[in-house]
């Protein structure tokens, strides 16, 4: 790999700070620049003293640069390059750099040292939820770090939280083995040891093969035998877009392998296009094959949004709610509607999701 000199590289960052420091300042007072399409150019305000304590001028300086400095987003681009390339470091506090082109999430790590909560407080609420009448069925993936932890390597950050509180959460959650308890943690211990790893290189969701096997271990807790690999289509690589890349400034794509769901003679309606988010306001149906019955509500976040083409073809009704709009009257009226639940939830996710109001909502 070529390497920079220190002047070279010296002298991109006194370039890299010239084109930035004015433009980001516009944003300390918390004002963004006006939208500059179909108005003559703005005039340099001017370095006035006086005006520094004044909203209007640090705009003024914003809409200027704005319109003056177009390769702006290519020198963010540039400098987090720079960052991750040649000083080996991350560009942005919301990602850390492991090996080899690692990324990870950097809020995931630290929040678990500031949630001091121990384990058994959510694993009680996890007890509550599976107890009630209507069938409750509790996914909780692991954090990627503690997953794909033989990639990680940012001295930076202190990971110990995080990993006591994964410990501790799976041996909670296994004593007693709870029946609607999915152990996520073994289906994607086995996803690294089957395919060499279960989330994607430069984002925070699971590779294909590994969400699969995840849903695999869903259909099989609540109507064990229904499930069929012969359903699970491999459609070879394709290049995605990954949101760690995004987080850190330096966008492009991860080429990675991609896994259909495809039931023989099964009937969708509507159908879903592989990639998109499920619509909350749409039930999906699904007919001509054996299928869980009723209707099942699937409470979620980014990691079963992504799944969600794999779990529509098992269920006779769908329907797929964020933890977004968990207060909404939308979800009341999808609670009552629902036959069975599905709850999932990220580890991090846990502190603000998994408690008492959520055990009332769902009786």
């Amino acid at each position: 790999m070529h390497t920079w000199s220190k002047r070279t590289s010296r002298c991109v960052v006194v370039w890299f700070v010239a084109l930035l420091v004015l433009p980001l300042a516009t944003r300390v007072v918390g004002n963004n620049a006006r939208d500059v399409e179909g108005v003559g150019p703005t005039p340099f305000p001017g370095l006035k003293p006086a005006a520094l304590l004044d909203a209007a001028y640090y705009q003024a300086l914003g809409s200027y640069f704005d319109q003056h400095l177009p390769v702006r987003d290519e020198a963010i681009e540039l400098n987090a390059r720079i960052a991750m390339d040649v000083f080996r470091d991350s560009p942005t506090r919301e990602v850390s750099i492991g090996n080899d082109g690692w990324l990870f999430q950097r809020r995931e790590i630290v929040e678990a040292c500031a949630d001091r909560q121990p384990m058994s407080r959510y694993v009680d609420v996890v007890d509550q939820l599976v107890g009630l009448p209507r069938p409750v069925t509790v996914v909780v993936p692991p954090p990627k770090l503690v997953i794909e932890r033989g990639e990680f390597r940012d001295g930076s950050v202190d990971s110990s939280c995080l990993e006591a509180a994964s410990a501790q959460l799976r041996s909670e959650l296994a004593r007693p083995v709870r029946a609607r308890v999915v152990d996520a943690f073994a289906v994607l211990e086995q996803s690294v040891r089957t395919d060499g790893h279960a989330f994607l290189r430069t984002d925070s969701h699971l590779t294909d093969p590994a969400r699969v096997q995840l849903v695999r271990a869903v259909i099989e807790t609540m109507k064990p035998g229904l499930w069929d690999d012969a359903a699970v289509v491999d459609s070879g690589l394709h290049e995605r877009a990954t949101d760690l890349r995004r987080m850190a400034g330096i966008g492009g794509t991860e080429n990675a392998s991609t896994r259909l769901v495809r039931r023989t003679g099964a009937a969708l309606s509507p159908s879903l296009v592989p990639g998109d988010d499920p619509d909350p306001a749409t039930v999906y149906r699904t007919t001509g094959v054996a299928v869980v019955p009723g209707r099942t509500l699937v409470i979620h976040d980014s990691q079963f949004a992504q799944a969600a083409g794999e779990l529509v073809p098992w269920f006779a009704e769908t329907q797929f709610l964020n933890w977004d709009i968990v207060a909404d009257a939308q979800f009341a009226d999808a609670v009552n509607q629902a036959d069975q639940i599905i709850v999932e939830t990220v580890h991090n996710g846990l502190a603000g999701r998994v408690n008492k109001a959520l055990v009332d909502l769902l009786k």
